[in-house]
């Protein structure tokens, strides 16, 4: 009897033992797996940290190349028959610059202050001052958007010395994002009406045929490819929210591997 009473005892002093061994087995692991995970997150935070300040070059280049076609490419192009003087073809620039002035163009334009023509219609849907207005504001929002993008390459220039923490970077490229994703609306509203001059020209073909303006061709330059760059801006500015956010979800996770190698279906049977 004392003697299956000693053997039940050894084999529970082993059994608890091993559990021991296996407990601190498993801490051991825990600690390895911990600390690779600690390595891993801290080089992600160098390589987010670099990666994402290279959106605000990429948005300086697009703007110094917006600035460029609002200033010296076209508005718009127009080709016409007049009866009275044969065939007129001319470029239109920011400020409504163009070579020659021509009356039943600006009839065809209209003015909201009616300053050009008593006859003044606005047949494709744009005045005179929008090109005077819409590439003076697209510049302002591409000048917004050269500051956005230094901002950011100042920020990472600080946050080498400084080392902020991945949450305060996050915020702040997020916070430079949404400005940015508000400057490409903006740019957008400015230049979207442009888009329907072609369609209203042919809605009043009739009438504007009535002012001397016979086989209108309308094209519109400028304007096209500053609406490219707005959805271009909002789609990159949109992708580094995303980046953001699933950085911070990246942070936020539990580590797994205190569920894998939990010590409590262990100390139950230790103590």
């Amino acid at each position: 009897m004392i003697s299956d009473l000693d053997e039940d005892g050894f084999l529970k002093i082993k059994k608890i033992e091993k559990e021991k061994e296996e407990l601190l087995d498993e801490t051991f692991k825990k600690a390895e797996l911990s600390k690779k995970r600690k390595k891993l997150l801290i080089r992600e935070k160098k390589d987010f940290k670099k990666f994402i300040p290279a959106f605000g070059i990429i948005f300086i280049i697009i703007a110094i190349v917006g600035l460029f076609i609002i200033n010296y490419l076209p508005w718009m192009y127009i080709k016409y028959y007049n009866p009275g003087y044969g065939e007129v073809e001319d470029f239109f620039y920011r400020d409504f610059k163009t070579k020659f002035d021509y009356k039943e163009i600006l009839d065809l334009m209209g003015s909201k202050y009616n300053n050009y023509s008593t006859n003044s219609q606005s047949y494709i849907g744009l005045l005179t001052e929008d090109f005077i207005y819409s590439p003076q504001y697209s510049f302002y929002g591409f000048i917004a958007l050269i500051f956005s993008g230094l901002i950011s390459i100042i920020f990472a220039i600080i946050d080498k010395s400084r080392n902020f923490s991945i949450k305060s970077a996050i915020l702040f490229y997020s916070i430079i994002a949404i400005i940015e994703v508000i400057i490409g609306v903006y740019i957008l509203s400015l230049c979207i009406r442009f888009l329907g001059a072609n369609f209203l020209l042919e809605y009043n073909r009739p009438l504007i045929e009535n002012i001397g303006l016979n086989n209108v061709k309308l094209l519109i330059l400028a304007p096209i490819l500053l609406i490219i760059f707005a959805f271009i801006i909002m789609k990159g500015a949109m992708v580094a929210v995303d980046l953001n956010f699933k950085e911070l979800e990246k942070r936020k996770e539990p580590d797994k591997t205190s569920r894998l190698f939990s010590p409590n279906k262990y100390r139950s049977n230790i103590e």
